[in-house]
């Protein structure tokens, strides 16, 4: 089982990181999280923002979820 990195990480970063895990090129991650190549190469790259439903289809294969949790001062 791959880990994801528990602290505080950018978007692009983490979906990378995981996609690296599952061992599929970018192309075979995007058709498995329904979303197009070139949304993910921009969404790895930082160059876009992400709605939070793309970013839900990018996390799903690992089980993730996007949530809101209260800041730890």
């Amino acid at each position: 089982m791959t880990m994801v990195p528990e602290t505080r990480a950018q978007i692009g970063a983490l979906v990378r990181t995981m996609r690296l895990a599952s061992r599929c090129s970018q192309k075979e991650y995007a058709k498995l999280c329904d979303v197009s190549p070139r949304v993910l190469m921009s969404v790895e790259a930082g160059n876009t923002k992400v709605h939070v439903e793309t970013l839900e289809k990018l996390l799903h294969p690992f089980g993730y979820r996007v949530g809101v949790v209260r800041a730890v001062e």
